[in-house]
């Protein structure tokens, strides 16, 4: 994982000491990371997360994920996928279970959800079959009759548009907290024992599995996760639009309806959960391709 620290305190003008005094981080953990090129194995996400916030800049700003495969983990094995598409929500939902070789071989299991869109075109060119649905969605029928003949009609264009959507090969669209990773193993008893997850597990194995909150917070393991987010979803040829927030320069020079309406982005967001015996984790992470 490639470290611009450095490059951003000469462009800020500011000394190891002044970033010292405004985080909190001691002297011995800032000094490695103004002056190495890449971030050491030893340092926690934990940290860069405190210097982003202190800054008032993203955490893709200081360091770049690197694409080369990871010598600690493993390449995930996908071991149950599923994809489905909401015609109501216009929203592609995608459920990835992956099984991770860690550190001193230790296996995770994790959960990878992602949350994308067609390109507005999709939209655009099955609008009438959208509209219907919209229609009678709000369509207050006086017999049951009605009723019955309206659920069958919304049925046969739902099916109809989600057909399309699937077929679909243009370009995606992924927002804010796009990608959510978290544990199986602390949700054995609702996902690996419902008939939705049929996983091909025992649950024993996830019980006895590593412990999500080890691997969490250790940089090594998000530019990891990240690389393979990356080559998964292509993101090098799909799109991002994020909302600003009150860090971006610009953010305050918008008037207040404007702030919110989602912008091309050059990263993607991934979010990290975790709840252990260690510590809680709700991390958010922007991965540049």
């Amino acid at each position: 994982m490639k470290l611009f620290l450095k490059d951003i305190l000469k462009e800020k003008n500011m000394s190891v000491n002044q970033l010292h005094k405004l985080t909190g981080i001691s002297r011995t953990t800032l000094d490695p990371l103004t002056k190495d090129d890449t971030v050491s194995k030893k340092t926690r996400i934990e940290t860069l997360e405190r210097i982003c916030s202190n800054l008032n800049i993203p955490l893709s700003r200081i360091v770049s994920f690197d694409e080369t495969p990871s010598e600690t983990y493993s390449f995930p094995e996908v071991i149950y996928e599923k994809k489905v598409y909401s015609s109501t929500e216009y929203e592609f939902l995608e459920d990835l279970v992956l099984k991770i070789k860690g550190p001193k071989n230790t296996t995770y299991f994790l959960l990878l959800i992602a949350r994308y869109q067609a390109e507005d075109y999709f939209e655009e060119e099955n609008e009438q079959l959208f509209n219907k649905l919209d229609d009678i969605i709000h369509y207050e029928p006086e017999f049951p009759e009605d009723e019955r003949r309206a659920d069958l009609e919304f049925q046969a264009i739902d099916k109809l548009i989600i057909e399309k959507a699937l077929e679909y090969k243009g370009k995606f669209v992924f927002r804010n907290r796009a990608f959510s990773l978290m544990s199986l193993k602390e949700r054995t008893a609702t996902l690996i024992n419902t008939q939705k997850w049929q996983l091909n597990i025992e649950e024993d194995e996830v019980k006895q599995s590593g412990d999500y909150g080890n691997i969490v917070g250790d940089p090594a393991f998000i530019d990891f996760i990240s690389s393979f987010i990356v080559k998964r979803f292509n993101l090098k040829n799909n799109l991002s639009k994020i909302p600003l927030s009150p860090r971006d320069p610009e953010y305050f020079e918008l008037e207040p309806e404007k702030r919110y309406a989602p912008i091309p982005r050059d990263f993607f967001s991934l979010s990290l959960y975790c709840t252990s015996s260690n510590k809680d984790y709700d991390i958010t992470v922007n991965i540049k391709p």
